[in-house]
C-alpha cells in the first residue's frame, strides 16, 4: 500500500531487494545506503517488521545502522503490523522498535489493531514517535479521521482486561503455527521446507513438484485456485515474489481451522499432482 499511496501522490519509488540466501529475508543495509547517499531527494525509508509474506523481522541493529547513517536525514518507518507474534521466535528479546524511539527522532513506528488484536473491520493503526514529530503528525492528518465508534471500540480493545485476551489469542497461534509446522514437514512429497521466519501469523511453504522435488509456480497456483474454489479455504499464491517461488502464505487458524486446512490441502494435493 504504501507504493500505491505513492503513485497517488506522484512519488517516486525506489525498491531494494532483500537478500533471500537460503531462503531467509534479509534486508541488504549497504544497498539501502547507497541508494540514499546517490539520491538526497530520498526522504522516507519504510521496513516492514515482520515483513509480509516473508514473516522474518527486521534486526534492531539493521535498523539502528540505517538511522546512524549520516548520509540519510529523512525519516525511517517501521511497519509492525504483525510485531506481537514474534515472543515465541525471541524469548526474552526485544523486537520492537518502539525501543530506539528514545535515541532517534527521525524514528516511526507503526502498528495496527487488525492482527493481534482482531479488529481489522475498525481499520485503525496507530503511528509512535517523538513528541514533536506526533504534533507534525496530527496538524497535517485529515479533520475527524477516526470516527467515534471506531475509537471506542479502540479504547476497549486496550483495557487491561482485553489486554489480556489479546495475549491469550496470541498464545494460541503460536501453538497452531507449531501444529501446522509439523503437519507440514510430514508432507514431504509436496511442500517443502517453511522459507522466512516465524515471526507472524502465518507461514509460507513451497509447494513442490512430485517429479523434480522442487518448488513449482504452476502447482502451486493450481492448489491456491482449487482450495479457493473447491474447498473454501484461502490461502495465499506468493510465487511471483522475490525468493518466494511455488509458495503458498499460510495463515494460522484455530484448532479446528487448522485441521481442516490440513484435510482439504491433502486432498487437492491428491488431485492436482
Amino acid at each position: 500500500m504504501y507504493s500505491v499511496c505513492a503513485q497517488i501522490n506522484d512519488v517516486e519509488v525506489i525498491r531494494i531487494p532483500q537478500d533471500t540466501t537460503g531462503g531467509r529475508f534479509t534486508v541488504q543495509t549497504e544497498k539501502v545506503l547507497e541508494a540514499t547517499a546517490k539520491d538526497p531527494s530520498i526522504k522516507l525509508i519504510f521496513l516492514c517488521s515482520p515483513g509480509n509474506p516473508t514473516g522474518a523481522a527486521v534486526s534492531l541493529s539493521t535498523i539502528q545502522t540505517i538511522l546512524d547513517s549520516p548520509s540519510f536525514k529523512g525519516l525511517v518507518i517501521v511497519d509492525e503490523a504483525y510485531i506481537d507474534f514474534t515472543e515465541a521466535s525471541h524469548p526474552g528479546e526485544s523486537v520492537s522498535a518502539v525501543t530506539l524511539l528514545p535515541n532517534y527522532p527521525n524514528l516511526v513506528v507503526l502498528q495496527t489493531m487488525s492482527k493481534s488484536f482482531g479488529l481489522a473491520a475498525i481499520r485503525l493503526g496507530f503511528a509512535l514517535s517523538s513528541p514533536e514529530l506526533n504534533q507534525i503528525l496530527s496538524n497535517t492528518k485529515a479533520p475527524y479521521n477516526i470516527s467515534a465508534p471506531t475509537a471506542l471500540l479502540a479504547m476497549q480493545a486496550l483495557s487491561e482486561e482485553s489486554i489480556q485476551v489479546m495475549k491469550g489469542k496470541i498464545q494460541r497461534v503460536i501453538k497452531g503455527r507449531s501444529f501446522l509446522l509439523h503437519a507440514f514437514s510430514e508432507m514431504k512429497q509436496d511442500l517443502g521446507p517453511y522459507i522466512g521466519g516465524l515471526d507472524a501469523n502465518f507461514i509460507m511453504v513451497p509447494v513442490l513438484n512430485r517429479q523434480t522435488g522442487k518448488p513449482d509456480n504452476e502447482r502451486a497456483q493450481k492448489v491456491y485456485q482449487a482450495m479457493a474454489e473447491t474447498q473454501g479455504v484461502v490461502v495465499r499464491f506468493r510465487g511471483k515474489e522475490l525468493g518466494c517461488t511455488g509458495c503458498l502464505r499460510v495463515t494460522v487458524g484455530t484448532e479446528e481451522e487448522n485441521e481442516v486446512l490440513l484435510e482439504r490441502l491433502s486432498a487437492v494435493f491428491e488431485q492436482i499432482q
